[in-house]
C-alpha cells in the first residue's frame, strides 16, 4: 500500500506503513545535511490525507524521555 492510500484509510498506526523516502528524510535532519527547516518543509509533501506533519514526526523522533533509564531520585 501507499502511504496516500493509507493515510486516506487513516489506517497509519505503524512505523513500517511510512514510505523509506521519509525516514531518508529524516536521516539527512539527523546527520546535518538538511536544516530543520527545510526537513519540516519536505516532510510536509509527504502529509496528505488526514496525516499531517506531527503525526510523521511523532513516528520519527526518538522518544527521549521515554528513553530515560536512570530515575530523578537516584543518588548516585
Amino acid at each position: 500500500m501507499t502511504l496516500k492510500t493509507l493515510t486516506q484509510t487513516n489506517m497509519i498506526n505503524q512505523k513500517e506503513d511510512i514510505q523509506q523516502e521519509v525516514f531518508d528524510l529524516y536521516d539527512d535532519y539527523a546527520h546535518n545535511r538538511i536544516n530543520r527547516r527545510d526537513f519540516m518543509q519536505k516532510l510536509s509533501t509527504y502529509a496528505v490525507g488526514g496525516l499531517t506533519v506531527a503525526a510523521l514526526t511523532s513516528f520519527l523522533m526518538p522518544d527521549y524521555m521515554g528513553a530515560i533509564q536512570i530515575k530523578s531520585d537516584d543518588r548516585a
